[in-house]
């Protein structure tokens, strides 16, 4: 199963996704290809997929930034500057933007005919989508490489590819009156990093690799040199411009690597770095953290077009884990069965409103007093197009004050839909909702010193969603605080679960169809449907849905469970049953009722709230023998 945790933070923005590409798994075969489109070169990562050779994902090295359908751009700053002798020691701000990794949709032509010169391949025989990206950490940094803010961002409700908007909004540090007026004159940019995490299916090959963390780290602290390669190929990658050859044989060198081939055939040099690099990227998830660098290289335009995209020196982008928590020992992987394995990669540029109108940069900038808020934002949820379950969302909001609405305030609501995306109740594209605040600053803040506990939204939300074959709706209300810290931000999805399940079509083989590699190649399977029940106790909820090959998807809402004393959430501890029907199969195996193969997970949401069952998910790594 894939197993991907997502961050849920502070997110405003969402642009519409192109068509969903076919598993999201990738190879470990990628090509870096370059360029030009118009006056512009562009710098473009394409990952092979693992189970069609046809299919490829695409990356832009740089960040764009994304546009509402009247062309403005999405990004909002709210500023404030010092007022020491109010008691504001610091310059400030809110950014409110989106962003992207997309193409020009002219220029995929270009990218593919240039994909199959690299790749040495027909045109013909290339299908190119979005990469499928997770846990973005986003790092925003002034036009002279201090940093302003960071902030971690995913989708709050299921997947995000790279031509999806990734939403931002966050709390900026030591804002300044230049960054402003640079962005106001369209004269200047803010420079963008984000880290994101993608996942790939390792190789399949006849062998074993047995990794030691023990002397890894041992190498890693002596040996500077293949240290820093080793850093800034795992940061981006797979970096083309690092010899990762190089890396693999200084590691079995040191006996950091050991490799064993099962099948008796002697392995090429290119099949051992394939199989290797997954291995390698579990040694550095085990002993190393990526950290926020507090300083990168000044921003030299503020023409996003003119940024290629880049890293930070990667000795200020790892740090070695403390004793207590580094991994130790060793792991071994069975190339025999096949892993699903999380990758890192980096994109970094400027965002800036240069190419836009004075009116539009104007419209994006505000500057404010910060002890006089004019309103309180309240964020709507992200939810990604590309997800299948969920058909629509409604949202109503009231404002209160001391548990009761607020004066001089009205209900709010907002409909989400895949085509539409938000709209208020005037049929209108929304980004998120506002509610005056002053009022309530002009007659209790200087009275009330827990003024900004005393503000919150209720709100209802009502989804409905595919659950295999049925619709469901779901009801969930909540109370949230409209402040985050001394900002008037909210969080709206704290209170509740989404956990997404998947049986991917491309990686399971149904009813009559063969497997393919391994053990089991040319077989038949009759896996027939997949049956998934997942409960908790703490709030009690539950949910079962049967998968099949033309009901590939569904979701499950679990309420979060509510501390009291202190007001905050944590997810809740739910159980889950996976039911493979293969009686063939079962039936070699041993199984229980000879009929199906039971998979139970005490922790589902420790597995991530996005999970994709694969063939490997059920499969042993050796065929039974009386498997026929």
């Amino acid at each position: 199963m894939r197993k991907v945790f997502s961050m849920a933070a502070l997110m405003l923005f969402m642009q519409s996704a192109m068509a969903m590409a076919a598993s999201g798994l990738v190879s470990y075969n990628r090509q870096d290809v370059t360029f030009k489109y118009g006056k512009t070169q562009e710098n473009v990562t394409c990952i092979q997929d693992a189970t069609d050779d046809k299919q490829w994902y695409y990356v832009s090295n740089k960040p764009r930034l994304a546009e509402t359908k009247n062309g403005d751009p999405m990004m909002m700053l709210v500023s404030w500057q010092k007022n020491t002798s109010k008691g504001i020691k610091n310059d400030g701000g809110i950014l409110q933007c989106g962003i992207n990794l997309t193409l020009p949709a002219d220029a995929i032509p270009t990218l593919r005919r240039e994909l199959a010169r690299t790749a040495g391949v027909s045109e013909s025989k290339i299908k190119l989508g979005p990469l499928d990206m997770k846990n973005a950490k986003i790092m925003v940094y002034a036009p002279g490489g201090e940093l302003l803010g960071d902030n971690l961002t995913s989708p709050e409700i299921g997947p995000s590819f790279a031509n999806e908007c990734i939403p931002i909004q966050m709390n900026l540090n030591n804002l300044g009156v230049p960054v402003t007026e640079a962005l106001l004159k369209g004269e200047g940019g803010l420079q963008v990093i984000y880290v994101f995490d993608y996942e790939a299916l390792t190789p399949e090959y006849s062998c074993k690799v047995t990794a030691s963390y023990d002397e890894a780290f041992k190498h890693f602290s002596t040996d500077s040199k293949t240290s820093v390669s080793v850093k800034k190929w795992w940061l981006v990658g797979g970096s083309a411009d690092v010899n990762y050859s190089s890396i693999r044989e200084e590691f079995t060198q040191k006996n950091i690597l050991k490799i064993e081939s099962i099948g008796g055939e002697k392995l090429t040099d290119e099949q051992i770095d394939k199989l290797t690099q997954p291995v390698v990227e579990k040694l550095m998830k085990g002993l190393y953290d990526v950290k926020t660098p507090p300083k990168v290289e000044p921003a030299k335009a503020g023409d996003p077009s003119k940024s290629s995209g880049s890293w930070v020196n990667v000795s200020t982008s790892l740090s070695i884990k403390d004793i207590k928590t580094r991994q130790t020992g060793e792991f071994v992987y069975d190339f025999r069965k096949r892993y699903i394995e999380t990758r890192k990669s980096t994109v970094g540029g400027i965002i800036s409103l240069g190419g836009y109108t004075k009116a539009q940069r104007e419209a994006a900038v505000q500057t404010i007093d910060p002890t006089y808020w004019k309103q309180a934002f309240y964020s709507l949820p992200t939810i990604s197009k590309s997800l299948s379950g969920i058909d629509e969302m409604t949202v109503t909001v009231n404002f209160l004050y001391k548990g009761k609405q607020a004066e001089g305030t009205e209900q709010q609501l907002a409909k989400w839909t895949k085509k539409e995306g938000w709209v208020d109740a005037k049929k209108e594209e929304c980004i998120g909702l506002q509610f005056p605040l002053k009022y309530f600053y002009d007659k209790y803040s200087k009275s009330s010193s827990r003024f900004a506990d005393d503000i919150t939204y209720e709100q209802n939300f009502e989804v409905t969603y595919m659950e295999g074959n049925n619709t469901k709706v779901k009801k969930f209300k909540t109370t949230v605080p409209a402040f985050t810290g001394d900002i008037p931000i909210s969080t709206p999805m704290v209170g509740v679960t989404y956990i997404e399940v998947v049986a991917d079509e491309d990686s399971l083989t149904w009813d009559k169809g063969e497997y393919s590699g391994g053990e089991f190649d040319g077989l038949k399977s009759n896996l027939t449907k997949i049956g998934v029940k997942m409960e908790s106790t703490n709030p009690k909820n539950s949910g079962n849905v049967t998968l099949t090959s033309r009901h590939t998807d569904a979701g499950f809402w679990f309420d979060n469970v509510l501390d009291k004393k202190t007001g905050l959430y944590s997810a809740p501890k739910v159980k889950a049953t996976y039911t493979f029907y293969n009686t063939k199969l079962a039936k070699a195996m041993g199984t229980k009722d000879s009929k199906t193969i039971v998979i139970e997970k005490e922790d589902a949401i420790g597995e991530g709230p996005s999970i994709t069952f694969i063939d490997d998910d059920y499969m042993p790594v050796d065929k039974p023998a009386s498997y026929k």
